[in-house]
Formats: C-alpha cells, sequence, structure tokens
C-alpha cells in the first residue's frame, strides 16, 4: 500500500501534474557537493547509479525508513520502505536499482 502512495506521488511529481517542468529541473539540479553520492538538489540527492543519472531522496521518522530513488532519463522508480528504523534502506535500494538498471 504505501509503495502504491509514494508510487502515485512519483508520477505526479515527475510530470506538470504538481510542478511544471522548469521548477523540476531547479528541484533535481545539483547545488551542493556530497562526499560520495553526487550533490544535493532542493530537497533531493542529485547523482548516477550503474552510469545512469538519478534523483534520490531518503527519509526516516521514529520506526521507519525509506528510500526513494527515481531515473529521469529512463522513467525508472524504485521505492524501498522499511517499518524498521535500523534498516539500511538506500543501500538497498542502491543495490535494486543497479539490478534494475542492468536489466534495461
Amino acid at each position: 500500500m504505501l509503495a502504491g502512495r509514494c508510487n502515485d506521488w512519483d508520477q505526479a511529481l515527475y510530470t506538470d501534474k504538481l510542478v511544471p517542468r522548469n521548477l523540476r529541473v531547479k528541484l533535481f539540479t545539483s547545488y551542493a557537493s556530497l562526499p560520495e553520492s553526487g550533490g544535493f538538489g532542493y530537497g533531493w540527492m542529485v547523482g548516477e547509479i550503474a552510469n545512469r543519472r538519478v534523483v534520490a531522496h531518503p527519509g526516516r521518522i521514529e520506526g521507519f525508513t525509506g528510500c526513494n530513488f527515481y531515473f529521469p532519463d529512463d522513467e525508472i522508480v524504485v521505492i524501498v520502505p522499511s517499518n524498521q528504523q535500523n534498516v539500511a534502506a538506500c543501500s538497498r535500494g542502491v543495490l535494486l536499482a543497479k539490478m534494475v538498471c542492468e536489466e534495461k
């Protein structure tokens, strides 16, 4: 259920339904450098996985963690939710994203 809702959000965010294209470009543009992960835009990590451009957003709240990866050039979304705070959702998401990208 959660992954489905995240996917609905992603599908709206990556089109003009919520944010016009010119603002999405700004959202997903790196404005600061981050060690080992590329850059940081307006709330989004910006970089590459498997030689493909990716934007990602991690999240954590008491008892839950998750990570959302979007490959804009390929229109691939990888969502990793967890109901355990100590799970490395983003690390698992990177592994899943690499597997998905290798299949394309």
